[in-house]
């Protein structure tokens, strides 16, 4: 089992599908696995096998898709960081998932000092045209990996301390597998707006899908109407902060918006709570069908909501997803009446068992099959979740690869998501 296999599939079946769209330039499945394949065997040439730690620092979409999945057919485990994070931060990554790679654009050098003894790898140098005279070889997918990690992220505890949080192959094809893309004949074309590192769950599982993903080099608006009219995608994934960003910045272009977002069915948001004024903003200007997602690193997408039940339930912050079990428990863990707020424990078939390098963490947070995230909430008897804040101050649960999104509503709870 490989993390790759579906996307693998398609790029035999049907080759000459689109896979990607970026900057206006297309590739297909099959172009992609020819990509995937150079820089595969660019990888080994520098040293990389099954279970080295990689960490990957790019801030182009197209780019980091094409590197991610060549080191996961690999078998290595990946560490995604962004360049915009302070040094130390990087520094820690590095240090605790003890990175042995570095792939990156040309940035400042913090990388030459921060740990010694590990390699450097330009992006430009791995992802460069192949050159006529270059030999490629095509590696062996790594199997055998079910229960190997193949993606290393940061989570921020109840207390806002780093956690490092662990992706298995297993895990994620089962992600997949639940994934509503999965289930639907619909031909898709998703367009993903912001950060491609908070919503790489979301790509994994368009591509896995058959569908088409469709990149923006940036969050500006105008660039953001220019792919809609063009490369007309079907579908938009987005974070809650980067919606409330577009609709901020984007005043000028929303008069004629819904012409020009005609082809979008469906919205998706991922992440924080949604303020009513940002749900009426969206439906008025790029569409009805809204959906929202809240889930976290540790255990995956746990809730979602629907426009209508966005407003038939207002302070209803998702309704559990079908593979979810939720309860509100006392101090000594007894499970209370449906309804009732106590301290919110959650079971996923995709949930972490444990922090990376951190026991005295993972011995508090996951106990018995159960994970702890460390705030109070409840969960009536349809299954909606509500949560009610925690010791001292409500968390913003979030991987750090999604670092920098904000909560909109001030006061009231939010997760953010890899999707």
């Amino acid at each position: 089992m490989n993390i790759t296999e579906p996307i693998w599939r398609h790029c035999h079946s049907q080759p000459d599908s689109t896979a990607l769209i970026a900057d206006g330039q297309h590739t297909s499945y099959g172009e992609l696995m020819e990509k995937v394949w150079v820089v595969s065997t660019r990888l080994r040439r520098a040293g990389i096998r099954q279970d080295d730690r990689v960490s990957v620092g790019l801030e182009f979409p197209a780019a980091l898709i094409v590197v991610v999945l060549a080191l996961a057919r690999l078998g290595a485990v990946i560490s995604p960081f962004r360049n915009s994070w302070p040094p130390a931060r990087k520094r820690l990554l590095l240090l605790r998932h003890e990175v042995q790679f570095l792939i990156h654009e040309p940035s400042a050098g913090w990388y030459g000092e921060a740990l010694p003894g590990f390699c450097n790898l330009e992006a430009g140098l791995l992802l460069a045209p192949r050159m006529a005279t270059e030999t490629l070889q095509t590696p062996d997918m790594a199997c055998n990996v079910d229960d190997a990690y193949w993606w290393l992220g940061l989570s921020a505890s109840a207390t806002g301390a780093l956690r490092s949080v662990g992706k298995t192959h297993r895990r994620d094809m089962l992600s997949v597998a639940l994934s509503r893309y999965a289930r639907t004949a619909t031909p898709l074309r998703v367009l993903v707006y912001g950060d491609v590192t908070g919503l790489g769950g979301s790509m994994l599982r368009c591509l896995s899908a058959g569908g088409t993903l469709i990149l923006t080099a940036s969050t500006d608006p105008r660039h953001f109407f220019d792919v809609v009219e063009t490369d007309r995608p079907t579908q938009l994934v987005t974070s809650t902060a980067t919606a409330a960003w577009l609709v901020a910045n984007g005043s000028q272009h929303l008069t004629d918006s819904r012409q020009r977002c005609a082809s979008i069915t469906s919205v998706v948001l991922m992440g924080n709570v949604v303020p009513t004024m940002l749900m009426e903003k969206i439906q008025q200007h790029v569409c009805r069908q809204v959906e929202i997602y809240y889930g976290a690193s540790e255990v995956g997408l746990i809730a979602s909501l629907d426009q209508d039940s966005y407003h038939a339930h207002p302070g209803v912050h998702g309704k559990l997803l079908p593979w979810v079990k939720a309860e509100a428990v006392s101090a000594n863990d007894r499970p209370l009446e449906a309804g009732q707020t106590g301290l919110l424990r959650l079971k996923t078939p995709v949930m972490a068992e444990k922090y990376l390098n951190d026991p005295q963490a993972s011995l508090s947070s996951f106990r018995e099959g159960w994970f702890y995230p460390g705030y109070a909430g409840s969960v009536d008897a349809q299954g909606y979740l509500r949560l009610a804040g925690g010791a001292g101050r409500l968390p913003t649960h979030h991987s750090a690869q999604a670092d920098g999104f904000q909560t909109l509503s001030a006061g009231r709870p939010s997760f953010l998501t890899t999707a």
